[in-house]
């Protein structure tokens, strides 16, 4: 996914139990969760690509998190419309913290008309430390599970899918997310889907927004659901203020 420039807020706290530890600071590959919906996509939509910047568009961004698991698992799709998008579109990139985090890879395919290319190998991927705070003296710790993915031509679609094993123990059995609806890129989807033990309490604000989730129950779990579709880019004047942004906090 693209750098967001306008949030839409999610803050949830909710009495968890502890997080579970991560395992060595390298990424690994497993099957996907049974916790998860499967959500379908509609690859063949047109209608924002003359938005798209870089020569590739968004197609789908999808989060689904198990606070019972303490997991979050997330896929993402992108369509590869011009020969820019091959070299801009092409890296694969997903941030995480091995001192409590573990990473586990599911899938990654390029979408050729009706072939679907395997790309899920791990000597392939390679990871880095991104401490993008050095110069502040702060140490974060945080790495990159990078894979930049070859062979891809005008029309692919790069699609991937993994986990997040693990929440950070310095929240003290309380739960914060951020989720964001609206983007300084074009996006055809975007899909979230939050599973809460019966048992918790969760809080939520709408700030500046009226999107609500569908409440549903499932296996003695709560399940909050947001879902929207073919979101126009965002356009800002430099220095707005955070308060003025359509935002949506929970």
């Amino acid at each position: 996914m693209k750098l967001f420039f306008t949030p839409l807020f999610l803050l949830l706290f909710l009495f968890i139990s502890g997080a579970a530890c991560a395992q060595a600071g390298k990424p690994g590959i497993s099957k996907e969760p049974t916790w998860i919906t499967k959500h379908n996509i509609d690859y063949h939509k047109t209608s924002l690509d003359n938005n798209a910047t870089d020569g590739y568009i968004d197609i789908s961004f999808e989060s689904q998190v198990s606070l019972a698991e303490q997991s979050k698992y997330e896929r993402c799709s992108r369509k590869i419309i011009s020969q820019a998008g091959v070299q801009n579109g092409s890296e694969i990139s997903v941030s995480f913290d091995p001192s409590y985090e573990q990473l586990m890879f599911h899938s990654i395919h390029i979408i050729r008309g009706t072939e679907e290319l395997d790309r899920l190998k791990l000597s392939d991927i390679k990871t880095v430390h991104q401490e993008t705070e050095l110069k502040n003296f702060i140490y974060n710790g945080e790495l990159n599970a990078v894979l930049v993915l070859e062979d891809v031509r005008k029309g692919d679609i790069i699609e991937y899918s993994y986990t997040l094993k693990g929440f950070n123990n310095i929240f003290k059995n309380k739960y914060t997310a951020v989720y964001t609806m609206e983007f300084s890129v074009p996006l055809y989807e975007v899909y979230y889907r939050l599973i809460v033990p019966a048992e918790r309490k969760i809080n939520f604000k709408n700030l500046n927004g009226s999107v609500q989730p569908v409440i549903s129950a499932a296996n003695g779990q709560q399940v909050y659901e947001w879902h929207t579709s073919d979101i126009k880019p965002l356009q800002l004047q430099d220095y707005t203020p955070a308060g003025m942004i359509h935002t949506l906090r929970f």
